[in-house]
């Protein structure tokens, strides 16, 4: 289902190639009962997958948040800015 989305939004993406560049990350959260799933699309448009256990109190509080820090960790020349966000299901 997730990978679903990430395929409509990677062509919606690349239809925009008129469009004025991206400057911000975009995530999808997929929190399972035992794992959660982050797809990430960095400003220069790579596709990034995470995926931590949904519950892990002795290492971060929310896994969600915790997995979105590590993935912008590894790309710091990219903005850390927190983009308009909505919540959705599919």
């Amino acid at each position: 289902m997730l990978l679903s989305v990430l395929r409509e939004q990677r062509q919606a993406v690349q239809g925009m190639a008129s469009a004025p560049h991206q400057t911000h990350w975009q995530f999808w959260i997929d929190r399972g009962g035992t794992f959660t799933d982050i797809v990430a699309l960095t400003p220069d448009q790579q596709v990034l997958t995470y995926k931590l256990l949904s519950e892990n109190p002795e290492h971060y509080a929310d896994a969600a948040v915790e997995g979105i820090r590590r993935l912008q960790a590894r790309f710091p020349s990219f903005p850390v800015r927190c983009p308009p966000f909505g919540w959705g299901q599919r």
